[in-house]
């Protein structure tokens, strides 16, 4: 029994998005668990700073969190770059 059923044209839209994000965004469709992110904290004044390299998207996480708080660092900001073969950063992700 469907519940709804799509027009072949919503079909075919669903399919070419989810084929842009593959395409476009290279940590779409990745188990973001698996990968290597370099961690990078921003002080207050927007000096960035790598500070370790993980795996996996919750340890780049708690990572930052964590040093941050080592660091006496109130106002911050972080990101975590995925490392592919290809490139050092190829998204920053948070």
């Amino acid at each position: 029994m469907r519940i709804f059923s799509l027009s072949k044209i919503s079909q075919l839209w669903i399919q070419a998005t989810v084929m842009m994000c593959l395409v476009l965004f290279p940590a779409c469709g990745k188990d973001l668990e698996k990968e290597t992110f370099d961690v990078y904290l921003i002080d207050k004044e927007g000096q960035e700073k790598k500070v370790d390299t993980v795996t996996g998207i919750s340890q780049c996480r708690m990572k930052a969190e964590n040093l941050a708080l080592y660091q006496n660092y109130i106002e911050y900001d972080y990101h975590c770059c995925l490392k592919t073969p290809d490139n050092s950063c190829a998204e920053k992700l948070k």
